[in-house]
């Protein structure tokens, strides 16, 4: 994600989002991520434990748009939230994407490559092919320190003194939405 000039917004369980600022290229540097690591899970479908064996898959939906970002917080920690129609419209797509497929909205690609495939799926488009060859961006990333973190990541982490534990647990996932009273507000700023 980060060679290709995109970075990683959030984790998820079993699930990351990422986002590529738009360029020229922003498009094609997204779908060329999601056929690298669809390429990779090709390879590694599974791992074997003393406690069973686990498949892997994997699912990609894409998407383009606008995308807002904040961070929220108190004195217990802080968190930033990404929201927007890339987001939406990503987390659409990949519902519709089975495991090992690539799903994007129609029209997704401005710029069309030789190399890619795109059969209709409804309102999307599912993405085969993948040989696309682009030269690998190398960012510079500057390394956070422990001071730029700490709003955002317990001492316990840090420490690495807690103890490893396993409970169970129930997950929310929590869509931000704009209302129209949020519009307003933020057109009268």
């Amino acid at each position: 994600v980060y060679t290709n000039g995109g970075f990683i917004t959030s984790f998820a369980g079993d699930a990351f989002t990422a986002l590529f600022p738009m360029s020229p290229e922003a498009e094609i540097r997204a779908v060329f991520t999601a056929f690298t690591v669809q390429k990779f899970f090709s390879q590694y479908t599974g791992i074997q434990t003393p406690t069973g064996d686990f498949p892997f898959g994997v699912n990609i939906g894409l998407g383009a748009g606008a995308v807002e970002w904040g961070i929220i917080g108190g004195d217990e920690g802080h968190t930033f939230y990404f929201r927007g129609e890339a987001i939406e419209g990503c987390t659409a797509a990949d519902a519709v994407a089975g495991v090992g497929q690539i799903v994007a909205p129609m029209g997704f690609m401005r710029e069309t490559l030789p190399q890619i495939t795109a059969q209709p799926l409804g309102d999307y488009v599912l993405l085969t092919g993948g040989d696309v060859h682009l030269t690998p961006l190398n960012p510079n990333l500057t390394e956070l320190t422990r001071a730029d973190l700490m709003p955002f990541v317990d001492e316990a982490v840090f420490a690495l003194d807690a103890a490893a534990e396993f409970r169970q647990v129930a997950t929310v996932f929590i869509s931000l939405q704009s209302t129209d009273r949020e519009r307003i507000g933020r057109a009268r700023v």
